[in-house]
């Protein structure tokens, strides 16, 4: 069924189509009323080419546009509604349901949904909506003219407003058209506050609340501000050496922290921060700290200290020769804040390291390591507890043993951190003695000789989520060893070896013990392999590749199309 909804305008007629249930021609009418905000609204209702008749439901809305827009005010409903021979009058906004202000000059539209017969079903909505258009009169009102305009206040009858005298009062002075304060005695004035009627504000006392500090009439946060900005710039700084500017602070301290910012440039030497200062580049592709290497591995191009940050910047260290070490970032019992930092480090002799923290616990967080050259560690942990977060993990070497993460009696806390290893006899991340907690690790190793992507000695700690991806001549994904007990979860582990490749393997003696639950294990030659009285436990497992078939233990393992996995427990 098709209706038709015609508003008449008493100025102009309008042809409109409105889509779903209903098709109209329309005339729309707004005539304001003489005092208020309502209006009428006339309009003709066809069911077809008939015209209805009998009672119907409107919903009236006032809008900013004839699509989208905003709707002014909030909705009308006039109920059970004569329409007569299609016809039918309606006033709106009678109780300001459009609000007083509706009308102020802005083009509006009017939506109207209509029900028939009334009470009946639900109302359709009538497209497009109708505008609003003025009378020829409200036309003329917009733009009428001085002399159009009645009951003119005598004196303005001439359209110049020349003939209102001022005068100055006390305290006042008048030029031209401008007055001025030409002063005011506080003696002059009324209702004056207790405490100020001797016109001296000598006895109001203040205090400083939690979180600040107060020294003399100046307020500053306690803890949260720096007290004092160094700028360190090649030219046109306060000093030219960020060493310079943090060895001219003696007196930071928590309540008296300080800032040094560093300008863009490459700065060639070496720094040590200092506890309450922090240090803050232009950006770590702005600002490069470097240095050559060192003959020991007790120093670095940065040196932390507890209570000191570091952000924004570059640290490299490029080795050379006598050099054996090249070490980026050297942390010794000190905690510092190392973040949005990438730390680079070659060209050492023997060793390269890009984080070595040494009974050091700082946090790390989205920072950036690469490291290359012969016994490359992307991050050494030695009894400490660091916090790592967002970290990604670079490490490339031709010779020697390679590490992406290297813990020593050392129990960090790892999250969502990236290794990518290339290198002979490489250990992506690596537990001696050790009891990390690690969530979300993505681990990706190629090179030749005997490569593990997790090496597990004497350690014992469940490794949250992981991707691991390894690659090269002898291979272990997972390898558990020496009393070690660990547990995978949620973990993807692919191992493809040229001579030997292990998914999981637990071997060595004395044994360790690994489970595995909610994974996905992979390997060229076996999935999951043991050896002596070690074991392996799987569960709610896919094992693609052979499982060793002692050692084993097996709780809903299926294979690579679904089959389930019988295990043994015999040794």
């Amino acid at each position: 069924m098709k209706r038709i909804l015609t508003p008449i305008l008493i100025t102009a007629l309008l042809s409109l189509a409105f889509g779903g249930a209903y098709h109209a021609q329309a005339n729309v009418s707004s005539e304001a009323a003489a005092l208020g905000s309502a209006f009428t609204y006339q309009g003709q209702l066809l069911d077809g080419q008939t015209p209805v008749n009998g009672a119907c439901d409107f919903v009236f809305g006032l809008w900013s546009a004839a699509a989208g827009g905003l709707q002014i005010g909030s909705g009308q409903a006039v109920d059970n509604t004569p329409v007569t021979n299609g016809l039918f009058v309606v006033t709106l906004n009678t109780g300001g349901e459009f609000t007083a202000s509706a009308f102020d000059g802005s083009p509006r539209w009017l939506e109207v949904s209509a029900r028939c017969p009334s009470g009946s079903g639900a109302y359709t909505t009538l497209a497009p909506r109708q505008p609003l258009h003025p009378s020829p009169y409200a036309l003329y009102s917009a733009t009428s003219p001085w002399a159009g305009l009645s009951n003119i206040p005598t004196g303005f009858a001439d359209g110049v407003d020349d003939d209102t005298l001022f005068t100055a009062g006390s305290g006042l002075a008048l030029n031209g058209t401008e007055f001025t304060v030409t002063g005011a005695p506080w003696s002059g004035l009324t209702g004056v506050p207790e405490g100020f009627a001797d016109g001296i504000d000598n006895d109001t006392t203040y205090s400083a609340g939690s979180g600040l500090v107060l020294n003399g009439t100046e307020f500053s946060a306690l803890g949260t501000a720096y007290q004092q900005v160094l700028v360190v710039a090649q030219s046109g700084g306060d000093f030219e050496s960020i060493q310079s500017a943090l060895d001219s602070i003696t007196d930071a301290s928590a309540d008296h922290a300080y800032l040094v910012w560093i300008a863009p440039g490459v700065y060639t030497e070496t720094i040590t921060l200092k506890p309450y200062v922090d240090i803050q580049g232009a950006g770590q592709n702005l600002v490069r700290i470097t240095f050559h290497g060192s003959l020991n591995d007790d120093t670095g191009t940065l040196i932390g200290a507890d209570h000191a940050a570091i952000r924004h910047v570059t640290i490299e260290n490029i080795g050379g020769i006598p050099y054996g070490y090249a070490i980026a970032a050297y942390n010794l019992s000190a905690d510092p804040q190392v973040e949005h930092v990438r730390l680079i480090s070659s060209g050492g002799g023997s060793f390269n390291y890009g984080l070595y923290n040494a009974s050091a616990s700082p946090v790390v967080r989205d920072a950036e390591v690469i490291v290359s050259g012969p016994g490359a560690y992307g991050i050494s942990n030695y009894n400490g507890s660091p916090i790592l977060e967002n970290v990604r993990v670079t490490v490339s070497s031709s010779a020697s043993v390679s590490y992406g993460i290297h813990n020593n009696l050392a129990s960090p806390t790892l999250t969502d951190v990236s290794i990518t290893l290339d290198g002979p006899d490489g250990r992506g991340l690596y537990n001696q003695l050790s009891s990390p907690v690690i969530t979300n690790l993505s681990l990706v190793q190629t090179g030749s000789g005997n490569s593990y992507g997790i090496y597990s000695l004497q350690s014992t700690y469940t490794l949250q989520g992981c991707q691991v991806n390894i690659s090269g001549e002898f291979v272990n994904g997972a390898f558990t060893t020496s009393a070690s007990t660990i547990t995978l979860v949620d973990c993807s582990i692919q191992a493809s070896g040229s001579g030997l490749g292990y998914a999981v393997s637990n071997q060595g003696s004395p044994c360790g013990t690994t489970h595995v639950h909610n994974s996905r294990l992979q390997g060229s030659t076996l999935s999951v392999v043991t050896s002596g009285s070690c074991y392996v436990y799987l569960a709610l497992t896919q094992a693609i590749g052979a499982v060793n078939p002692t050692g084993v233990v097996c709780f809903d393992v299926y294979n690579a199309v679904y089959a389930p996995v019988t295990c043994s427990v015999s040794k």
